[in-house]
């Protein structure tokens, strides 16, 4: 297991520091959305948080580890609901309805919209190489339920590997143009991308 670059706090600091930390990556997770990752500086992240930058290296070590953090955080979100769908009994289509509206939520918060909208090359090739190992398990879960799907009858028995790609690529364009407040919430953007997928991979009656 990777070690976090968050520092140890004591046990009975540790809800506090926590809750903090949470603060912090959402705060992060803002800023490098609105001015970008590499114009945004830490002390601005102080800034918001209201803290001096000296107390902020109490929960950070650097820029890169807060992008490492909530790339991760991104990424671990997706990965428990594509692996719930995957665990749920049902056809293919039925675990992919209920995956699709998760994801599209993930991807369309503020934490979804810095994990794709800020180059991930600017973290160390370790890091680079921890997030990729998570996004390769994704895509073979995936791949999993759409054979599935095309062996049950319930969605088309197309290429696993491109159909994946597809709907991957659909759903993390959406940081690149959603934002908050706007026309459709995040429920209704998920209804609306679940019924556009379900209709270009659903079986032919």
């Amino acid at each position: 297991m990777k070690s976090s670059p968050w520092p140890t706090a004591p046990a009975r600091n540790r809800q506090d520091y926590e809750e903090r930390r949470e603060q912090l990556l959402a705060s992060a997770a803002a800023l490098f959305v609105e001015k970008g990752f590499r114009d945004a500086s830490l002390a601005e992240v102080a800034e918001r948080m209201q803290i001096s930058k000296a107390a902020l290296y109490h929960y950070i070590g650097s820029k890169a580890d807060l992008l490492f953090e909530i790339a991760k955080r991104t990424l671990d979100d997706i990965s428990t609901a594509l692996d719930n769908a995957a665990a749920t009994e049902g056809a293919g289509r039925d675990k992919l309805r209920i995956f699709l509206p998760a994801y599209v939520k993930i991807m369309s918060t503020t934490f979804g919209r810095c994990a794709v909208r800020t180059d991930r090359r600017i973290l160390t090739a370790a890091r680079q190489q921890e997030l990729g190992a998570i996004v390769r398990k994704q895509d073979a879960t995936m791949r999993k339920i759409l054979r599935e799907g095309a062996k049950d009858g319930s969605l088309q028995n197309a290429d696993p590997k491109l159909a994946a790609a597809m709907i991957f690529g659909a759903v993390s364009w959406i940081p690149r143009w959603y934002v908050e407040n706007d026309r459709l919430d995040h429920d209704q953007l998920a209804d609306k991308f679940v019924q556009m997928i379900e209709r270009g991979f659903a079986a032919r009656s």
